[in-house]
């Protein structure tokens, strides 16, 4: 009887509080915080995470070079930041919050991502496991809330975002020698914007997807980037989910992504060579000046779990015909498509099927730490 209770306690603790992988050994890596100190950059070397603060060696007070994670890393490398550690006196450890620590993400608000880059998230909104691309304009940031408004359908996605750690040049073909900093991030939309611009007829143009996932608010980050000694081998080791109140909802190995990040860069390269459309008013390139530069950040993909559910073939078909039997068509200015599309937007609303006020979400992947979003009432003035 015994043995049968813990195993289901057991069950249960799995599903709802993983124990994920702390920090990245020094010996296959370096985990780096960025923090703002009397106005100025420093870089943390950091040692523990406890899931609400970190402990760490400043790396910048002891050299007095004072950047950020990527500038340092760049200035130094794997070798003699591990040397500086030793050289660190071991009391001038510290402890910082998270919510001092800044996003790993930095300031741009240019950024490639994927869709349908799973497998099973594909399945999961009926569509054949093809990634594609699209751009997500906004800036990353560390809040912990975000604010949903009446008229908005607000979905989680869970990811592991990547940068590169110097600029990718075009014509460099051996996009495997790209070293990239990896940290954990959140890519929220609001589905009632993207079901109402989407192309439904070929999603995979992307078009929709920036307008509805650029949203101020929209793209929390971790804690802190890791810069694996072999990134290749590290995505591997990493393990992804996300808990809605406390449920786990997505979870998946980064290494289920149909596209790896050389594959990425490859189809981020030949979609600026070949211009493809990138849907943006006023934004032709993917990325600016012809740089693929640090400043970019590549969302990688969602696993399945995702709240958003497309209207099945019965609802289109009840909805389609009343749009006709009721007269809809001849005095409505809305196609037959958009009438479906807002009476699913109608009924999702009414059912409360998205993010509500007072919903709590936490994304959690090995080695990258934590995030926490409050979901709040939206400002009705700002809309967040």
């Amino acid at each position: 009887m015994n043995k049968h209770i813990v195993v289901v306690v057991s069950l249960v603790l799995a599903g709802s509080c993983h124990a994920f992988e702390n920090i990245l050994p020094l010996s296959q890596g370096l985990t780096l915080a960025h923090v703002e100190v009397n106005g100025k950059p420093h870089t943390i070397l950091v040692t523990d995470d406890r899931g609400n603060e970190i402990s760490g060696y400043d790396i910048s007070a002891a050299l007095t070079l004072y950047s950020d994670p990527l500038a340092t890393f760049r200035h130094l490398g794997f070798d003699e930041i591990n040397d500086i550690l030793n050289d660190i006196p071991k009391e001038r450890l510290t402890t910082y919050p998270y919510e001092k620590l800044l996003s790993p993400a930095g300031t741009g608000t240019h950024h490639i991502a994927l869709g349908l880059n799973y497998a099973e998230h594909a399945a999961e909104v009926n569509e054949q496991d093809k990634p594609f691309l699209f751009l997500k304009l906004t800036s990353p940031d560390r809040n912990t809330a975000l604010g949903v408004a009446p008229d908005e359908l607000l979905d989680y996605e869970a990811e592991v975002c990547a940068r590169p750690v110097t600029d990718i040049v075009q014509r460099d073909a051996q996009v495997t020698s790209v070293h990239f900093a990896f940290f954990l991030c959140g890519d929220f939309t609001d589905r009632a914007s993207l079901i109402r611009n989407i192309d439904t007829q070929n999603m995979r143009s992307g078009k929709g997807f920036s307008q509805a996932k650029s949203k101020p608010g929209y793209f929390p980050t971790g804690p802190f980037m890791v810069i694996p000694r072999r990134p290749k081998w590290f995505v591997k080791q990493v393990e992804i989910a996300l808990w809605h109140n406390d449920q786990r909802k997505q979870y998946a190995w980064a290494s289920e992504m149909i596209w790896d990040l050389p594959e990425i860069v490859k189809r981020v390269n030949s979609a600026q060579q070949t211009h493809l459309p990138t849907h943006v008013a006023g934004q032709p390139d993917w990325f600016p000046n012809n740089r693929f530069t640090p400043d970019i950040t590549l969302l990688t993909g969602t696993p399945s779990g995702v709240l958003m559910q497309p209207p099945g073939i019965l609802f289109k078909i009840k909805h389609g015909t009343w749009y006709f039997l009721s007269g809809q068509f001849i005095y409505s200015e809305a196609s037959v498509t958009e009438y479906v599309i807002e009476q699913y937007i109608d009924k999702a609303t009414r059912a409360k099927q998205f993010l509500q006020p007072g919903d709590n979400v936490t994304i959690r992947a090995s080695y990258l730490g934590e995030i926490n979003v409050a979901i709040t009432k939206a400002n009705s003035k700002s809309g967040l």
